[in-house]
C-alpha cells in the first residue's frame, strides 16, 4: 500500500475518528507504521468503537 493509498483511506476514516487519533496518524512517517494504524481504525470501525 502506497503513502497516497494510505492518505486516501485515512481521509475517509477521518470523519469517524477523533482529532488525536488523525493527528497521531499524521505523524506517523513509517508507511509500514502508517498501514498498521489504518488496520486498527478498520477493526475498530467493524467492531462498532467508532461512531458512524
Amino acid at each position: 500500500m502506497t503513502d497516497k493509498e494510505l492518505n486516501k483511506i485515512a481521509d475517509l476514516i477521518n470523519e469517524r475518528v477523533t482529532f488525536a487519533e488523525l493527528e497521531e496518524f499524521k505523524h506517523l512517517e513509517q508507511q509500514e507504521d502508517r498501514a498498521a494504524w489504518v488496520k486498527n481504525q478498520i477493526a475498530k470501525l467493524d467492531k462498532g468503537e467508532i461512531l458512524p
